[in-house]
């Protein structure tokens, strides 16, 4: 017992002890400042009136909407590299497209690199809305540009172009150098929508009612997921080979839904256009127009003025030995075109599509010499798949052939071609072929007939 009370004694005196030792609890004064300011964080440099030079790297921000109503200068002007300017939603307007002074809301001077330009609005300049003129690895992110005298937004290579939207430039809306990106922009009602050079990519984008063509690109160059639609020339331009064009949309547009262009001077003409998974539809001209070397599959091109698919072939010295170049259409649906459904020269592989309701179907030609593109052709032969000029070296190949208003294939003449395990119904007449192809049989009759393998098939609807 007299143990239990020792302990509980030593524990009192523990626990006054522990209290006893806490020392004052009022603070000595008010706790000091800990916070950094913005400025130690990210020093930023605000931009509060036009015109403004920068000429010392580091970020920049808009403080307000800014205007520039008569300027003798550019609005703001970069003279540094590793410069940011952050609009922070705010735009910066110039006197408009009529004003005799020529400048543009943003420029640079001189070759500058790692500019960025974001978050905001640029309108109303006479010259360009954002220049960047001798710049490299330059960015330029969701921005709006809009009433412009010249170039919307004009960059060197290795340009960045990303979630912009432009709109009513009297010059291209989105010029870029090579190696550049453009992605998640729109353009609309300028000359070229959107225009790059070599090996650039052009990704996710739309271009409308532009006067020249929606979306031009040089070779080596990528587009996907694009759509181009109602503007005066092109959708899509190709200026050189070796493009890709994937997954995209060209509609209502006044000239070819894709088209091509420098026939002469590149690779020996080589274009090697790939387009897949792709739309052509109500173009005012070709659905697609490509050149030798190309490939084209798995592409719906639908109720086009002139033919659906146009190959133009430039071999010039062909007979003189000529390495050919082998195109491939394969696995399309081609139909209610105005004029062929495909129309080719020589080398090509054209093999399961489905040709319907065309004028013409496809059309198989050599050419002489010389550049023949879609406006040299011989439009007085309407049929579904036409040789009447003989092509070299065509393999035609269990296409399905329905519905042609002359003929479903026409190859009248020695085309060399292999044309085999074709069927056709409900053309005006479903064959021509001459005796310089190596054809299989036609056969009319019962399936029951016919042991060759490599037959044609010719029957009418019931």
């Amino acid at each position: 017992m007299l143990k239990r009370r020792n302990v509980l004694l030593w524990g009192i005196l523990l626990l006054t002890a522990i209290c006893f030792a806490q020392g004052p609890l009022v603070p000595p004064g008010p706790p000091g400042e800990t916070y950094k300011s913005l400025g130690e964080i990210e020093p930023r440099t605000p931009i509060k009136s036009l015109p403004y030079t920068i000429s010392a790297p580091g970020s920049y921000y808009l403080t307000g909407n800014l205007t520039y109503s008569a300027p003798t200068q550019n609005g703001i002007s970069i003279e540094a590299s590793n410069v940011t300017i952050d609009f922070m939603g705010f735009a910066i307007n110039g006197p408009g497209t009529l004003s005799t002074a020529d400048f543009s809301g943003i420029a640079t001077s001189g070759a500058r690199n790692n500019i960025t330009i974001k978050n905001g609005s640029v309108y109303e300049w006479k010259n360009d809305g954002i220049n960047l003129d001798n710049t490299t690895n330059t960015l330029v992110m969701n921005m709006n540009i809009a009433r412009i005298g010249d170039y919307g937004i004009y960059g060197e290579s290795h340009t960045q172009i990303i979630n912009c939207n432009v709109s009513e430039c009297v010059d291209d809306g989105i010029y870029v150098g090579a190696n550049a990106l453009v992605k998640d922009c729109n353009a609309f009602d300028c000359d070229y929508g959107i225009y790059t050079s070599l090996s650039s990519k052009v990704i996710n984008c739309a271009a409308y009612q532009n006067a020249l063509s929606g979306i031009a690109v040089a070779s080596g160059s990528t587009v996907q997921g694009c759509a181009s639609y109602m503007n005066d020339g092109d959708g899509f331009l190709a200026r050189g080979r070796a493009i890709n064009i994937i997954g995209c949309t060209s509609y209502y547009n006044d000239d070819d839904g894709y088209g091509v262009t420098n026939a002469i001077g590149i690779d020996g003409d080589r274009y090697q256009i790939h387009i897949l998974d792709s739309v052509a539809e109500h173009n005012s001209d070709n659905g697609i127009e490509a050149g030798k070397g190309s490939n084209i599959q798995r592409c719906n091109i639908m109720e086009n003025d002139g033919a659906g698919i146009h190959l133009a072939q430039t071999f010039g010295t062909i007979n003189q030995g000529t390495k050919p170049s082998y195109s491939t259409i394969k696995d399309c649906n081609i139909y209610d075109n105005g004029e062929q459904g495909v129309y080719i020269y020589s080398y090509a592989v054209v093999t399961g599509n489905v040709c319907s309701s065309n004028y013409d179907g496809i059309w198989v030609r050599l050419q002489i010499a010389g550049p023949i593109l879609g406006d040299e052709k011989d439009s007085g032969s309407k049929v579904g798949v036409n040789a009447s000029y003989p092509g070299k070296g065509n393999r035609i190949e269990g296409n399905s052939l329905i519905n042609n208003t002359n003929y479903g294939l026409y190859a009248p003449d020695d085309s060399n071609s292999l044309i085999i395990k074709n069927w056709a119904y409900s053309n005006g007449s479903d064959y021509n072929i001459g005796s310089g192809n190596l054809a299989g049989p036609i056969v009319t009759g019962s399936l029951g007939t016919n042991d060759n393998p490599h037959a044609n098939y010719s029957y009418l609807l019931p």
